[in-house]
């Protein structure tokens, strides 16, 4: 039996449509088709307007590296929240000029294994990273925090992505409202 992303146990050959799910990532001020609407007060979004809640719009994952992230000075330019899949979307709300960490992972092929959500320690495993010359590397946080984002730049051969840790203190988890 092996130990699925949302927890569960199945066999190998037993899969979950969550498998196929990505994160949703929300921001603060963007006009989209798809919003949210937030209340910080209860720790609850809605996908559906509330009186006394804040409009967060859907973009693309790939659009936080510089739009929502300044990478280089490790602060979150514009609030955002992730809704996670396998934690029954649940939302981590990040504020504007929130700290965060970035490591970074590029190789032939990257496999992780520390997902959004998940509290990583200084010597956690983020992924296994398969290089040009065929070895096998183990990328470990270095930090203490949780992993709010993976980010992709596919602008670069091999793609490169970006691990975000932010510290759990600075995190508003939040829950699905009805």
């Amino acid at each position: 039996m092996a130990e699925r992303r949302g927890g569960g146990r199945s066999t190998w050959d037993e899969y979950s449509p969550q498998d196929y799910e990505f994160p949703e990532l929300y921001v603060y001020g963007k006009k989209s088709e798809r919003l949210i609407w937030v209340d910080v007060g209860a720790r609850r979004y809605y996908r559906a307007h509330r009186g006394g809640t804040t409009p967060y719009g859907l973009v693309p994952l790939e659009s936080a590296i510089g739009e929502v992230l300044d990478v280089e000075g490790g602060f979150v330019r514009t609030a955002f929240v992730v809704l996670v899949p396998w934690l029954g979307w649940r939302g981590m709300l990040v504020d504007v000029g929130t700290k965060f960490s970035v490591i970074e992972a590029w190789g032939v092929e990257v496999n992780p294994v520390s997902l959004e959500g998940a509290r990583v320690g200084d010597r956690s495993i983020l992924a296994y990273v398969l290089t040009g010359k065929g070895e096998t590397r183990t990328l470990r946080s270095g930090v203490e925090g949780v992993v709010v984002g993976i980010f992709s730049d596919l602008t670069v051969s091999p793609p490169r992505y970006l691990y975000v840790v932010v510290d759990e203190e600075s995190i508003v988890w939040l829950e699905p409202g009805d």
